[in-house]
């Protein structure tokens, strides 16, 4: 796409006579026929899928100089956008460095319209909308690209858009939309939606996942690795357990048994897992064990007079 040669739109549509609407569509008889007809063909295209497609797009990272085609990390995004600090990582899978974004989804308008996109930024941006290239700039100043008049249609529009970032500097990109009756601005979140049955997404949601749990559950404690952690690490894998030093003088033990036994039972939000195993009654025997020693422990962590216990 040459850019040089590209002016700005001038929507000479806009005035497009009497019966007709923002976008150009007549109105009246041609609406049924028209739906009806885009519903099939989304359908056909594969850019709808009833009962799964929810709010936000289908956000992929890989590092730039990767020699590995696939994506590494996966995620929902609500907006078209992105901001890193330069020799940052964007990702907590991904090293720092230049780094490739795409969105995936689609943009639900509720009627025929027609737009310019538009971006700001830097970095190398393609923009595809229904499978066709209609920005397509090398960067690394973004502020220039500049869609021709695009046509939406009513209803699901595909869009993909993929972002490299820059060779130096921070990572700034966010893409905009404008007609003669909206000014720029960007895209609403409340008009994306993707795919949730995706097979990427969901493997780079569940590795997310563990590694929320990873952290909350204190696993580390136990696990630790053979180097230590770097600066750019979850600060969770720094946090300490409570301190139970006292503790018989501060909980009841019938309740410090039942938290043993179940702490998501008396607090839904705890970190705390369930860490016993066995049958019911062996695991209320071990509680009742516990509970039963954390109370004998005083305020300087002392059982029957010896120092250091805890």
């Amino acid at each position: 796409m040459n850019w040089a040669n590209n002016p700005v739109p001038t929507f000479s549509r806009i005035a497009s006579g009497p019966g007709r609407f923002r976008g150009g569509f007549a109105v009246g008889q041609w609406c049924c026929l028209f739906v009806c007809a885009g519903v099939m063909v989304l359908s056909a295209l594969g850019v709808v899928s009833a009962g799964e497609m929810q709010p936000g797009l289908k956000q992929s990272l890989r590092m730039a100089d990767s020699a590995v085609s696939g994506f590494t990390d996966a995620r929902v995004s609500r907006l078209i956008a992105v901001y890193q600090l330069d020799n940052r990582a964007i990702s907590p899978f991904l090293k720092p460095g230049r780094f490739v974004s795409r969105w995936e989804g689609v943009l639900n308008l509720k009627i025929n319209d027609y737009y310019v996109f538009s971006a700001r930024g830097t970095g190398r941006l393609e923009v595809r909308i229904n499978g066709r290239i209609v920005v397509e700039h090398p960067g690394p100043d973004l502020n220039a690209a500049r869609s021709e008049e695009i046509d939406l249609r009513k209803g699901a529009n595909r869009i993909e858009v993929t972002y490299v970032s820059p060779a130096s500097g921070d990572a700034e990109f966010r893409l905009y939309w404008w007609n003669p009756l909206q000014p720029e601005e960007p895209l609403s979140p409340e008009l994306f939606a993707h795919d949730s049955g995706d097979p990427e997404l969901i493997a780079g949601l569940k590795r997310r996942e563990g590694r929320r749990l990873f952290a909350d559950l204190r696993c580390v404690k136990c696990h630790v690795p053979e180097s230590d952690f770097s600066e750019t690490s979850m600060p969770e894998l720094w946090a300490d357990s409570p301190d139970l030093t006292g503790l018989g003088s501060r909980l009841n033990k019938d309740w410090v048994t039942q938290w043993i036994l179940d702490p998501r039972a008396l607090r839904a939000d705890t970190r705390m897992p369930r860490v016993l195993n066995g049958t019911p009654d062996q695991q209320r025997v071990d509680a009742m064990d516990i509970a039963a020693f954390l109370d004998s422990v005083g305020e300087q962590g002392e059982l029957h007079g010896t120092p250091g216990v805890l």
